[in-house]
């Protein structure tokens, strides 16, 4: 019998119909497992994710299939983002079996959850005959399957035990710049390895935002050590930022980026749409802003804040999880255009200019259809055109009367405190020049912090994800890490009112004593998960400490620690944080790329500065810092007791001055600024 009729997920509904015995991740599954001797399916996935949906109708719902599995495993069915710890052990496993992961992710396990073989997307036929495989082999030589098992575990344990042995005593702050800087040139060579000077991103397709690494790569312009590689920084970033704007992976009417781009010319995406990319993109484009006053860059923040708006907003002040790919089963449907649509809704002459634009062809620019996109030498005055932005109001309101793709109402604590996050250093970076986006994105962000806040007034009581009122499972560190990052965006990038300024800041302190207290096990090192979780999870749970599509909890919590350091400093939390920082150390000699989202964070530990204004001077500066183009990585302002300005790096005050322009000039000089003109966005 399936039992996800049950469940709260929208991905484990979606397979609720299904003719597989079909059971959620929980001890009764496994034990049942054990109790009927048969090998496990663990089927990982999300609501949006298209190959889940193509696998789903393929093999989960033919009656053959469904057979086979009933008789011979027990199937489970997983959604990544309940369950992001299983889903990362598993793909560990999956890594350590072949070379490449992704979703579905498919895993055979024996009934103690140890996997022994796995794979991604299974045609039909193919998955039939791993079918019947598996149980002829589990019948006739079942000790070869266990054998199997072990050695990936085996496998999977040493690469942990060679990330246990980088816990040494650590760095220090002695040195760091020099390190951070070396680390970041050394990323901008590799970013610049791997561009594509022709349509930007990088490397070949399938092209992924990867939102922190081009971030990381505007820092690395600034510490370039000729102005020439930074001037190739920064070409890099525009191209990039406007190859994505221009191309299909932006929704041209809507608003919001789809996954990525299935080519190299980013026309063609996978066309579901998540939340945290928005809030990683908003944060990018954001700070490239501040760099160059692009108005493209403007565009597209105002953008995505109306996307959210409209399409993810949910009643409580949360956003949801995503948007699905598929309309009644076809991929990129409620998206795709046919020029006779074009014409018919916009009229011939205002219709065929629009399609000569967008590059609406009557054969379609893809499969038949088209997939709105902007050639490269479109003036970005487009952006702003107040005819275009008629017309694509005029297709906007014909496109909502099309069966509507699927929205995930799921609230992910750490993606909707990302969010907030990006909307609250969008604010300032707009607040010299757009007093009323600044104010709108402010807005949004206020409203989701009170929600998350108001989820958790003791921060052992967050939740993982909140169906509604419902909460479902623990806060790991990267929730907690990341609402805490989000408190500090509100103090940092704005002036609030004393009263809500007061309220966060004890909140921030009172969330990282509470990390600090719970997060950490015997010899110090932070967790994934709390000690005092009592769950049944995967058979470890590895803090991760890569950045990915999201930055880790690592990176976001060694962010979150250096804010709270630079400005109050603590030798014993100090202490911590440097040996923390070992792992980092360790992983940027080899490959900074990969913590790009850290790297960019602790800027304001290398290079950057704490200005401390007296009360009433806070927002002047802060906008005077915008004015300037000064990333919230560069500076932090907060308010000080009595008269006068300071200013303090890591560890040292460099000036106490009574007027506010002797600290805007010797900052000026320490962050040596504007960036080249090189590069830039038109």
């Amino acid at each position: 019998m399936n039992l996800l009729g049950r469940e709260k997920s929208a991905y484990l509904r979606q397979h609720a119909s299904n003719p597989v015995h079909w059971r959620a991740w929980s001890a009764q599954a496994f034990e049942e497992a054990e109790l009927s001797e048969k090998p496990v399916l663990i089927s990982i996935g999300y609501s949006t994710c298209h190959w889940c949906h193509v696998m789903e109708h393929e093999s989960f719902e033919d009656p053959d299939v469904a057979r086979l599995l009933n008789e011979n495993f027990v199937a489970i069915k997983v959604d990544r983002e309940e369950h992001p710890d299983v889903d990362q052990f598993y793909m560990d496993a999956l890594h350590t079996m072949v070379a490449r992961g992704g979703w579905p992710l498919n895993i055979f396990a024996t009934p103690d959850r140890t996997p022994f073989f796995g794979g991604t997307y299974f045609p039909k036929e193919q998955f039939t005959q791993l079918l019947s495989n598996i149980h002829q082999v589990w019948k006739q030589d079942p000790a070869q399957i266990h054998a199997q098992g072990k050695q990936v575990v085996e496998h999977m344990q040493k690469a942990r035990s060679l990330d246990s042995a980088l816990f040494t005593a650590g760095l220090s702050a002695g040195g760091f710049a020099g390190k951070w800087n070396t680390w970041m040139r050394e990323l901008g060579t590799l970013q610049l390895r791997n561009f594509d000077p022709v349509w930007g991103g990088f490397g070949r397709a399938p092209k992924f935002p990867r939102s922190h690494a081009v971030s990381a790569l505007l820092r690395s312009s600034a510490v370039s050590e000729t102005p020439e590689r930074a001037k190739a920084c920064e070409h890099a970033v525009a191209l990039t930022l406007k190859g994505m704007a221009y191309g299909g992976m932006w929704d041209h009417l809507g608003g919001g980026f789809h996954r990525y781009s299935t080519d190299e010319e980013w026309h063609v995406p996978h066309f579901e749409k998540m939340l945290y990319d928005q809030a990683l993109l908003v944060g990018t484009y954001a700070e490239h802003f501040l760099a160059t006053r692009s108005p493209l860059a403007r565009a597209v923040v105002e953008g995505i804040l109306d996307y959210l708006e409209s399409e993810l907003r949910l009643e409580s002040g949360a956003w949801a999880a995503a948007q699905d790919a598929d309309t009644e089963g076809v991929e990129g449907k409620f998206f795709v255009w046919s020029r006779a649509e074009i014409l018919k809704n916009l009229g011939l002459l205002e219709g065929a200019r629009f399609a000569e634009m967008f590059d609406v062809r009557e054969a379609g620019n893809w499969e038949g259809h088209n997939v709105l996109r902007l050639s490269h030498d479109r003036a970005v005055e487009l952006w702003s055109n107040a005819d275009l932005k008629r017309q694509k109001a005029k297709l906007r309101a014909e496109r909502s009367q099309r069966p509507r793709p699927l929205r995930d109402e799921k609230v992910i604590v750490s993606w909707n405190a990302w969010m907030a996050s990006a909307l609250f250093q969008a604010s300032y970076a707009f607040s010299a020049d757009d007093v009323l986006l600044s104010s709108r994105l402010r807005g949004a962000a206020l409203r989701t912090l009170e929600f998350l806040l108001s989820k958790a007034p003791n921060p052992t009581d967050l939740a993982h994800v909140y169906y509604g009122d419902v909460a479902f499972d623990e806060a790991s560190l990267e929730d907690q890490a990341a609402l805490v990052e989000a408190l500090q965006s509100a103090l940092f990038c704005g002036a609030l009112p004393a009263v809500l300024e007061d309220r966060f800041r004890v909140e921030a302190r009172t969330r990282i004593n509470a990390i600090e207290q719970n997060f950490r096990d015997d010899e110090g090192r932070l967790l994934a998960r709390s000690r005092a979780t009592k769950r049944f999870g995967a058979p470890w749970s590895d803090l991760q400490d890569e950045d990915g599509a999201t930055p880790s909890a690592y990176s976001t919590y060694m962010g979150v620690l250096a804010r709270d350091l630079i400005v109050d400093p603590r030798e014993d939390l100090e202490q911590r944080f440097w040996k923390d920082m070992s792992f980092a150390e360790s992983i940027c000699k080899r490959h900074p790329v990969i913590l790009s989202y850290l790297l960019c964070q602790l800027e304001i530990v290398a290079r950057g500065a704490v200005a401390k204004v007296p009360p009433g001077e806070k927002a002047e500066l802060l906008r005077k810092c915008a004015e300037k183009g000064y990333r919230p990585s560069e500076v932090l302002v907060v308010e000080r007791e009595g008269a006068g300005f300071e200013l303090c790096q890591w560890g040292a005050c460099l000036l106490l001055a009574p007027k506010r322009f002797e600290l805007v000039s010797v900052l000026e000089k320490r962050l040596r600024t504007p960036l080249s003109e090189g590069g830039v966005l038109p």
